[in-house]
């Protein structure tokens, strides 16, 4: 949404009593007065409100009377994403400025516009002050071609308080006005080259939008993981992907992607490495990759920057998202991590972490070669202190961990635990009476005892009975329960 008026600005209006603030405000003083615009991004009250009447209200900005300059309006672009039409690129230019008789000729150059056809092209404009009345050498120009569309916007008054939309010559200070492109612009171009001129009237341009029939990929960046800090601390493993979204058109094979070392607070690029896209990535698609770059000369930690198209020589639809940034500490080394603790009778699986295919890896236990175990993540049954090798081109990464299966623990017979029935009030059953029963000789510290009303409840561990100390029988006498005694390593027998 945009309003403006002459006179002291207002940021903070309403739209169908929804307030909105706005976020950007331009302003132009010149020997006329004062004016002012402000634009706010409506997207979600638009979504809100859906069909109907819009209504603008709560400008608080003072418009001065007595002068023909003075004017007030609003207005709102809808763009909107329709699949099935051609692919469109649709490009709103902002600003303000204007021309008057002292300054009498205005140049606008629109660029990172890429034309594949003329066909269905469009350029809009959005200009306050135009007065119908006057119309002394005020002329739009587009690419060199004068625009004369009378009746609505004749050549010598192109400006003149007309919507082009709604064929309205009734719009007073305000034009909303649209023009085909067609022979105006050619495939191939990149920019639009806009003039205007007037010799006495007052126009001030806001905005202007453009839609053309464009292909343009859109190239974006993810590192996606340290892969691994290779042992020697002289090379880094990453995974990374490119990305092409959003887009209108494939991004070709080979596009640059650039590596660089930067200071954790900021400061200049340092080049570590490049590589290149393999594929064509269609619309919306993505390629990921990984790469191993050299960090001599690098500090223990720093910034890791990723910027794909980094000549900006592919004309993209969004410049700002072709870098990401990483933070690299090269003192944390690879790890297989803290050592495992497990029962006899399972499975521990052991993982690198690593993602890239291209390593070789090799698994020992207790010093010895397993044959076959050349995956990056082995499962083990056994206790015993297990090692990994890893290598890829100058990248080599080793670590051990130590896995041990501990035996469950002893489990002793419980007492049946008896009440008389009195035949007035149910029985209240102190089960941990069991507790010294069921450990036996071990140590109470190291263990835990639980009891359940079913087996395989007391297997899975699930619903534990909470308080065992007043237990209430639940079925007709006589009822099993059913205890669990449990290591602090997870071991457990029933």
């Amino acid at each position: 949404m945009y309003w403006s008026a002459s006179g002291p600005a207002d940021d903070a209006v309403s739209l169908n009593g929804n307030p909105v603030l706005a976020q950007r405000t331009f302003t132009i003083n010149n020997n006329f007065g004062l004016y002012n615009t402000h634009y706010a991004n409506v997207t979600n009250l638009v979504a809100a409100i859906g069909n109907g009447v819009y209504t603008f209200s709560d400008y608080l900005g003072s418009i001065p009377c007595g002068n023909s300059t003075n004017y007030g309006g609003w207005m709102i672009y809808v763009i909107f994403s329709e699949p099935t039409l051609p692919q469109n690129q649709i490009s709103i230019f902002e600003g303000f400025d204007g021309v008057w008789a002292s300054n009498p000729e205005l140049d606008i150059t629109l660029t990172g516009i890429d034309v594949a056809t003329d066909e269905l092209s469009k350029i809009g404009f959005l200009a306050w002050e135009g007065d119908a009345a006057i119309a002394v050498q005020e002329t739009l120009t587009i690419n060199g071609i004068l625009i004369d569309n009378p009746p609505l916007n004749p050549g010598n008054n192109a400006f003149n308080g007309t919507n082009s939309y709604t064929n309205s010559s009734t719009l007073w200070n305000m034009d909303l006005d649209v023009y085909d492109l067609q022979g105006i612009v050619q495939p191939g171009d990149t920019q639009i080259d806009i003039q205007l001129t007037s010799g006495q009237d007052l126009v001030l341009i806001n905005n202007v939008i453009t839609s053309v029939n464009s292909e343009i990929p859109d190239a974006a960046c993810t590192i996606d993981d340290l892969d691994v800090i290779c042992d020697n601390g002289q090379n880094l493993f990453i995974d990374y992907t490119v990305y092409n979204l959003p887009s209108t058109s494939p991004l070709s094979a080979g596009t640059r992607v650039d590596f660089y070392w930067q200071n954790v607070g900021g400061g200049a690029l340092n080049y570590l490495d490049t590589v290149f896209t393999v594929n064509n990535i269609p619309i919306g698609g993505s390629e990921s990759g990984n790469t191993i770059l050299n960090l001599v000369g690098t500090p223990p930690q720093f910034n890791l920057v990723m910027v794909v198209d980094p000549a900006n020589s592919i004309l993209e639809i969004d410049e700002t998202n072709n870098e990401d940034i990483l933070f690299i500490d090269t003192t944390q080394p690879f790890s297989l991590g803290v050592d495992i603790e497990s029962c006899a009778g399972l499975t521990a699986t052991i993982d690198t972490g690593v993602s890239s295919p291209n390593f070789t890896w090799q698994w020992y236990k207790d010093g010895n070669i397993i044959p076959g175990a050349t995956n990056p993540s082995i499962t083990v049954g056994l206790s015993g202190v297990y090692t990994v090798e890893g290598f890829e081109g100058p990248c080599f990464i080793t670590d051990d961990i130590e896995v041990t299966f501990n035996p469950p623990p002893d489990i002793f017979p419980p007492q049946d635990l008896y009440l008389c029935d009195d035949g007035v009030t149910a029985g209240s059953f102190d089960l941990t009476e069991n507790d010294d029963d069921l450990l036996g000789p071990q140590d109470p510290a190291l263990y835990v005892v639980k009891y359940y009303e079913s087996l395989s409840d007391a297997q899975n561990d699930t619903n534990v009975i909470l308080v065992p100390t007043g237990y209430f029988i639940t079925q007709p006498s006589p009822q099993t329960i059913y205890a669990r005694v449990e290591s602090q390593e997870g071991c457990f027998a029933v």
